[in-house]
């Protein structure tokens, strides 16, 4: 279990100059090694936190970039905000690339752009996402969500469900582009979700 007790300014992470040495966030639990745990904010924020897994970066590249890679099945994510961010992968999404488990009370404001899929506060999620908010300006190619580039249910322990959330940044891709969500396959959006 972890939890913040202060606001975080990850500014550092964004520091220009050479391009083969900038400084750039490497995601907590990546791909295979998903986030198995709790981790609380206590409604404190990260602030101008910066990934870029390109080409020119020498960053580790992972499938799912985010604070946080893959958040594993049962794990929760609540009470935190990021503000400012600036991420850029394969399938990104500002707090998490991959959710799994419950993401609550939480928010994103900055950039979030995916070489295939973006979402503002996360890019695939197939566990729950409550009380939650995006206001980040998203571009991916394939799936873009102003929330949550692809919302999947039904299939192993997936819910896929997003409950009392909104988006409002801009949006925008080539295929499969929603305000909120990219793309929802058996999967749920309800009650207050815009």
């Amino acid at each position: 279990t972890y939890a913040l007790g202060r606001d975080v300014d990850a500014g550092a992470t964004g520091t220009t100059g050479d391009v083969w040495a900038r400084a750039s966030f490497i995601p907590i639990a990546r791909d295979a090694d998903r986030f198995l745990g709790v981790f609380d904010g206590q409604g404190h924020t990260v602030a101008g936190l910066t990934i870029n897994t390109g080409l020119l970066t020498h960053r580790p590249s992972p499938d799912f970039v985010g604070l946080f890679g893959v958040v594993g099945a049962g794990s929760i994510l609540r009470n935190v905000g990021l503000v400012d961010v600036s991420i850029v992968g394969q399938y990104a999404g500002a707090l998490a690339g991959q959710n799994v488990g419950t993401v609550s009370n939480s928010y994103a404001t900055g950039s979030v752009s995916g070489a295939q899929g973006a979402g503002g506060l996360v890019y695939l999620n197939v566990g729950t996402i409550d009380a939650s908010y995006a206001s980040a300006a998203v571009s991916g190619v394939t799936v873009a969500g102003g929330l949550v580039g692809a919302n999947y249910g039904n299939f192993a322990d997936a819910i896929g469900l997003i409950n009392n959330s909104h988006a409002s940044g801009n949006v925008n891709g080539i295929a499969l582009v929603g305000g909120l969500v990219g793309t929802n396959q058996a999967a749920s959006i309800i009650q207050g979700s815009y």
